[in-house]
């Protein structure tokens, strides 16, 4: 960390000296307004540009390096049939996100439904595809839940044996994302996939790009003033300057705040997801185990549109969780109807597989 931080010091110095030697050169030509060192003048500005657009990107390379998570080469693992042991979907879809988010959440009811602590009940024969004729019961299943699930059963209901209308829970759902959310945080920090200190380990990327961008505007502001006897060129140092500010701001997104462990929990989740996302190609043939074995995982990585028109072209019901007994005889449609009104896939999405059906 102290090589990078000299390195850094060093190039800005080096910066900042290339500037007050470009800005005398153009008073000199002020004075004399000989051709030849107007054209040397311009040579040096597009120089000091490449030389400063060079070390910004040697150094946001140099901190790359020594941020990210040092991973072997195996952690590029091939599509994978099964989720990480001990992982289910809410927590696979956030280790992989780096952060909760709210299609977690919902993943995290259908993982419970499918677990048997939430049913989800047909309350109007009639109207199966109406998102408030449907509600969701909390199970009297005994056990301890993890901290994270807890805010998504009470969206349900406070006690077990309770039900709620289905639209209701989907609303109270995404008032308290901010509670799942904070639980998500605490256990992927104490179970060591994420670091506390990622913030502090993005500072340096900022750092480098608020210098940056103080040298630009320093560099326009001196381009102002020589620019007439250099012309355009006068803009190119303070231009490069400017360049570096956002390729240091995207490389500190680039630091995620996984730690070495999580990272590779993240690569094999990917390589999970890679899976399922194949069995939702168009040759491919999605078995009704796999659909319901897999369907909270699908929701949680983002494939919950692919995932039903694989189901729809497969003719398969819904997941026995849903609907308890009638879920054979309950339409496909009415399951999209719930992740439409989850927020998980787009009403236009759905309309088009139903259409195609």
């Amino acid at each position: 960390m102290t090589r990078t931080w000299s390195a850094r010091g060093t190039g800005c110095g080096l910066v900042l000296l290339g500037m007050f030697s470009f800005l005398g050169t153009a008073r000199a030509l002020d004075g004399g307004g000989a051709v030849e060192r107007t054209a040397s003048a311009g040579v040096l500005a597009w120089a000091l540009a490449a030389a400063i657009l060079a070390a910004g990107t040697a150094i946001t390379i140099a901190l790359l390096r020594e941020q990210l998570p040092d991973l072997p080469r195996s952690a590029a693992h091939a599509p994978a049939e099964s989720p990480p042991d001990g992982l289910g979907a809410a927590l696979a879809a956030a280790v992989r996100a780096g952060d909760a988010r709210h299609i977690h959440a919902v993943a995290c009811l259908f993982d419970l439904a499918s677990r048997g602590h939430v049913q989800f009940e047909l309350r109007d024969p009639e109207r199966p595809k109406d998102v408030a004729a449907w509600s969701v019961r909390r199970a009297r299943t005994p056990g301890e839940h993890a901290s994270w699930e807890r805010p998504v059963l009470a969206a349900v209901s406070a006690y077990p044996g309770e039900a709620t209308a289905a639209n209701v829970v989907w609303a109270t759902l995404r008032a308290r994302f901010g509670d799942f959310r904070a639980a998500v945080r605490e256990d992927l920090h104490d179970r060591g996939d994420m670091d506390p200190a990622a913030g502090d380990r993005r500072r340096p990327f900022h750092v480098l790009a608020l210098t940056a961008a103080l040298l630009g505007a320093g560099g326009f502001a001196v381009a102002a003033a020589v620019i007439p006897s250099i012309g355009p060129a006068a803009l190119a140092p303070a231009a490069a300057c400017a360049m570096v500010a956002p390729i240091a701001l995207a490389a500190a997104t680039a630091v995620r705040g996984h730690t070495r462990q999580g990272a590779l929990q993240a690569s094999a989740v990917q390589a999970f997801r890679s899976a399922l996302r194949s069995h939702t190609q168009r040759r491919a043939v999605l078995d009704a185990d796999r659909f319901e074995r897999c369907f909270a995982y699908a929701v949680a990585l983002g494939l919950a549109t692919d995932w039903m028109h694989a189901a729809r072209r497969a003719k398969l019901a819904p997941p026995a969780w849903f609907g308890g007994p009638r879920s054979t005889t309950v339409p496909l449609a009415a399951l999209e109807a719930q992740l439409v009104a989850a927020g998980t896939i787009e009403k236009k999405s759905a309309s088009s597989a139903g259409a195609g059906a």
